[in-house]
């Protein structure tokens, strides 16, 4: 029997009570199928705005402890479900940037966002170092450009007359 032909039953017999008892039961089930938890969604970027996939993202209820986690999709967008009410820590980390934390509160229902653009992390101990090979050395007071031709260059080098001022045009 369908749920119409039961209702016109109901009430062409004149049984206005089981009417009412039948429609708070329905209401019942349908507000017994709604979610008791809320979610946290966001969005994870880097410094310049670009988006930040693959990164991981950690919501840990402050009174009990209990974690959930989430990665952050192609487009860095992420969803964290079923979290019960309370406090949360968010944690976001991902390569090369430095973890992000944030404190949400979750309630019944809600859609908590929470987007993310994570710093990048700081380069401790590293050291350029410049190790100069032999040859040029740069003149910082003057202007003056000079090199020295040694006996052996003058000795190997082609030249028609053998001429060291032949050489000059080298430099």
């Amino acid at each position: 029997m369908s749920m119409t032909k039961l209702i016109r039953a109901v009430t062409s017999g004149g049984s206005r009570f089981l009417f009412i008892v039948l429609t708070l039961a329905i209401s019942a089930s349908a507000t017994l199928a709604q979610s008791a938890t809320g979610q946290i969604v966001g969005k994870v970027t880097d410094p310049n705005g670009a988006v930040v996939s693959g990164a991981q993202v950690s919501a840990k209820a402050v009174d009990t402890g209990r974690e959930s986690t989430a990665t952050s999709d192609d487009q860095g967008g992420y969803i964290v479900t079923a979290l019960q009410p309370g406090l949360y820590d968010v944690t976001v980390q991902a390569g090369n940037f430095k973890p992000s934390n944030q404190r949400v509160q979750v309630t019944i229902g809600s859609k908590v966002s929470v987007d993310t653009q994570l710093a990048l992390t700081d380069v401790v101990g590293a050291s350029v170092s410049v190790i100069a090979s032999e040859g040029v050395e740069v003149n910082t007071q003057t202007a003056e450009v000079s090199n020295i031709v040694t006996g052996t260059q003058i000795r190997e080098l082609p030249t028609l007359t053998r001429n060291p001022y032949d050489l000059i045009g080298l430099e």
